[in-house]
C-alpha cells in the first residue's frame, strides 16, 4: 500500500485510518493487522497532508489507552520529535498534539519516558516557533507535563 506512487490513494487511506481509528472495534482488527505501522511510514510521507492526517489517527489511537503502550513501543516518541522540525506547520503542531495526548493519557511511567527523551525541553522550545497555533499547543503539553498524575 505505501509504496503506491499514488498521492491521491495513500491520501485515502490516510484519511480512511482516521476514520477507523475513533472506534475501537476497527482499531482491534488495524492494530492486529499491522496497519499502526503503516500509519507510523507515513509520517515520512512527502505530503504535508499526509504526515499530519497519519499523525492524527496516531493520536486517536493514544486517547484510546488501551494502545497507548503499542505507541510506546514502536518508535513513535522519535518519530514525532522528529517532526517538530518538520517544514509544514501543521505537522508540527499535529506532533506536539501526540504528545499532548501521550502526556495526558499517559502513566506517570510514560512521562517519565518522554523526559529521557527530552521532550521536555523540546516543548520549550517549540514555544518559540513561528506559528501561534504550534505554540499553544507545546504550552498545554507542558501544562500536562507539570500536573500531578496518580499512577
Amino acid at each position: 500500500m505505501l509504496i503506491d506512487d499514488d498521492d491521491d490513494l495513500r491520501r485515502q487511506f490516510a484519511n480512511a485510518m482516521l476514520s477507523f481509528a475513533g472506534h475501537e472495534q476497527c482499531l482491534n482488527k488495524l492494530i492486529g493487522s499491522g496497519y499502526l505501522a503503516d500509519l507510523q511510514k507515513m509520517f515520512r510521507d512527502r505530503f504535508w497532508i499526509i504526515r499530519k492526517t497519519s499523525v492524527i489517527a496516531v493520536i486517536k489511537v493514544i486517547q484510546c489507552k488501551k494502545y497507548l503502550s503499542k505507541v510506546l513501543e514502536s518508535g513513535y516518541l522519535i518519530d514525532f520529535q522528529n517532526m517538530f522540525d518538520d517544514e509544514d506547520e501543521e505537522v508540527r503542531e499535529a506532533a506536539v498534539e501526540a504528545i499532548e495526548a501521550l502526556v495526558s493519557n499517559g502513566t506517570n511511567e510514560c512521562r517519565r519516558k518522554m523526559m529521557d527523551f527530552g521532550y521536555m525541553v523540546d516543548l520549550q522550545s517549540m514555544l518559540f516557533d513561528d506559528y501561534s497555533d504550534v505554540r499553544k499547543v507545546a504550552q498545554r503539553a507542558l501544562e500536562a507535563f507539570s500536573q500531578k498524575k496518580s499512577s
